[in-house]
């Protein structure tokens, strides 16, 4: 996220994030790796494969907005955008101690 100080107490950002999911074994760490050497019995496998050739991509950008009018208060506004065309946004804010 790349971010512009725009006055004291407030700063505004670009935000963008891209990420990859497969389906297939291999694509989350606690996928097991073994072959069926007989009917009854398993066997370590030294071919991982990760992602592979079937993945969904993800990519959201947005902007940022964030105030910080008391030091110890502040408040952040997003409005993201992702490649599935969904449109979202929040606003956070509390104290910081």
């Amino acid at each position: 996220m790349g971010e512009y100080a725009a006055g004291p107490r407030n700063s505004l950002g670009l935000f963008l994030k891209n990420t990859r999911k497969g389906t297939n074994r291999g694509s989350s760490i606690t996928d097991v790796f073994q072959e069926e050497v007989d009917d009854s019995s398993f066997a370590d496998s030294e071919k991982k494969e990760f992602l592979g050739d079937d993945y969904t991509r993800l990519t959201t950008f947005g902007i940022v907005w964030k105030y910080n009018p008391f030091g110890i208060f502040n408040v952040t506004a997003e409005i993201l955008y992702d490649s599935d065309e969904r449109i979202g946004g929040r606003v956070i804010g509390g104290f910081a101690f």
